[in-house]
């Protein structure tokens, strides 16, 4: 276990490795140093000399094999000295394992939270002074008490779980913002934006900005402390700080609540604005009765941003806006052309006569945006 390091709180006991930085061949820098060293060759001559020690021992097994044990004051002090190293690295791989668990939670938590945060800077602190503790009590310079440790690490535990549910409350969306939020979903607004979105002057690409800037806001309706004595982290929503949180999730929802009666506004305005403009108003002058019902219906609206939008209004707006051509077919032009070969004629005739007439009077023209007029 020595040959392979111990390990707590994400760090090594042992301090031989340096994480070494080179340049063109050259060590330019390397990584501190703690406070306190301990290096492997610090420990294994001991616990080698004890095993070597031990395993001689082990040959004298009998009684009459003891007569024939010949051990030197100087080799029998060297052992037991030996052997108080050897016990004080049980010590330590004692408290070790005695911190292990409580140290791997801790060092989660440690990069869960804003770098900046005097929880962070605490459990840094309480991390240096642990791991330079066990180093000097691996040496021989001080002892450990793994029950202290533990309390001590317990309570920064403890304030680590009320800082991140404070940062949680303040940052994620609880049941009252979630609720706020889908509320905002449901209409009127935000029905009447994706109703009007389909208008070619109105810029949709806002509405679908506001509707990804909604869902953005992290939310968690199960959030509760106690389900952090486990992990540091929300089990049901894995939310961390350091996320590109700007402010908290309330403002946040605010912000955009008054976008979106922004843009209702503004699209309202800028539709009515438009609609009411003499290129439109020729272009709906040009419409059937039906074509035109959903615009005069919208325009005949006193509070448009609260009430129900007439169905088909995006189209015929759309038509409005994209404009429309009228052909005045003279009722003198249209019977001369129905009378050409003659009269009486069958109704076939007839009707093949008209569709020559007006395929004539729309060439050059498309028919989705021509409107015909028939006039004296």
């Amino acid at each position: 276990q020595v040959n392979r390091g111990f390990t707590l709180w994400n760090a090594p006991l042992f301090t031989d490795r340096l994480d070494l930085r080179s340049q063109d061949g050259t060590v330019v820098s390397h990584s501190a140093l703690p406070g306190i060293t301990l290096s492997t060759t610090d420990i294994l001559p001991a616990l080698r000399a004890t095993k070597d020690f031990l395993e001689k021992l082990g040959r004298y097994n009998t009684a009459g094999k003891l007569r024939n044990l010949t051990i030197t004051a100087a080799e029998a002090h060297d052992a037991i000295n030996y052997r108080k190293q050897v016990d004080r690295i049980k010590k330590v791989v004692a408290v070790v394992d005695q911190l292990q668990a409580i140290a791997s939670y801790l060092s989660e938590a440690s990069v869960l939270l804003p770098a900046a945060d005097p929880w962070v800077t605490e459990a840094q602190t309480l991390r240096r002074e642990l791991l330079n503790a066990l180093r000097a009590m691996a040496k021989g310079d001080a002892t450990v008490s793994g029950a202290t440790w533990q309390q001590t690490l317990e309570a920064l535990k403890e304030r680590y779980r009320t800082q991140y549910a404070a940062l949680h409350q303040r940052y994620v969306l609880h049941q009252e913002g979630m609720d706020r939020r889908e509320a905002l979903m449901r209409p009127p607004a935000h029905a009447q934006l994706h109703q009007l979105a389909a208008v070619d002057i109105l810029n949709a690409n806002e509405l679908t900005a506001w509707e990804s800037a909604c869902a953005a806001i992290p939310a968690c309706g199960e959030f509760h402390p106690a389900l952090l004595e486990t992990t540091p982290l929300c089990p049901h929503c894995g939310w961390r700080s350091g996320q590109g949180e700007q402010s908290p999730a309330a403002d946040r929802l605010n912000t955009l609540a008054q976008r979106l009666d922004l843009l209702v506004s503004q699209w309202h305005a800028g539709l009515r604005d438009a609609l009411t403009s003499s290129t439109a108003q020729e272009s709906i002058a040009a419409m059937t009765a039906k074509e035109r019902g959903a615009l005069d219906a919208y325009l005949a609206l006193a509070e448009p941003a609260t009430a129900t939008l007439p169905a088909g209004l995006a189209d015929a707006a759309n038509k409005a806006l994209r404009g429309l051509t009228t052909i005045d077919l003279t009722v003198a032009a249209l019977v001369d052309a129905l009378k050409q070969g003659g009269l009486p004629c069958t109704v076939q005739e007839l009707e093949s006569r008209f569709r020559r007439f007006v395929a004539q009077e729309m060439r050059g023209h498309d028919g989705e945006s021509t409107r015909l007029l028939l006039t004296e």
